[in-house]
């Protein structure tokens, strides 16, 4: 009965290190050394979400501090822009692939999304890769299905696009974390 108790945890310890002013907001250089790191967990894969993550971590401490966190772990997170998403679905987390060693995350955007509003929402998808890296069991689709029925509650399942149906599990420490990024970004 760890895992319900392990978000809230995880969320106090986050609010904690923003609260004490560290992390501050990055300047440009620890900004550009994280971002473009050759070995870097963090990854988006196209100049939108590129710009927006890199605003953000200059502008969120809390956006900062995910991305520190998730490039200390065993994830490796991919952003990527997706069209013809289902048009109730903002973003979403799919387990690219795991082995002995690094777990792969896609975390796909709705292209509709700009400003703040884009970049809180990339918070909010980056605060479930830190739930999977915070959850080692989570190596495949079933694995990753029953932590978000222990920590999350259900959405129930969403028309595919090209991929099949998907699950839909949100989580309170998700949400929370998107409306303090977009609070962070707006000052």
């Amino acid at each position: 009965m760890r895992a319900p108790l392990l978000a809230p945890l995880l969320l106090l310890a986050l609010a904690r290190a923003v609260a004490a002013g560290d992390p501050d907001p990055m300047n440009d250089d620890p900004v550009r050394r994280l971002l473009t790191a050759e070995h870097r967990h963090v990854r988006p894969v196209d100049a939108r979400l590129r710009g927006a993550l890199e605003d953000g971590v200059r502008r969120s401490a809390t956006l900062a501090q995910l991305v520190r966190t998730l490039d200390q772990s065993d994830v490796i997170v991919y952003l990527e822009t997706v069209a013809g998403m289902h048009p109730s679905v903002a973003g979403r987390m799919i387990l690219a692939g795991a082995s002995a060693g690094p777990r792969y995350l896609r975390i796909q955007i709705a292209p509709r999304y700009r400003g703040d509003e884009l970049t809180a929402l990339i918070g909010h998808e980056l605060r479930h890769a830190l739930e999977v890296a915070q959850s080692p069991q989570v190596r495949d689709d079933a694995s990753l299905i029953a932590l978000y029925r222990t920590i999350g509650h259900s959405g129930g399942e969403t028309p595919g696009t090209g991929e099949g149906s998907h699950h839909r599990y949100d989580t309170m420490a998700a949400r929370h974390t998107g409306r303090l990024v977009l609070t962070e970004l707006r000052g």
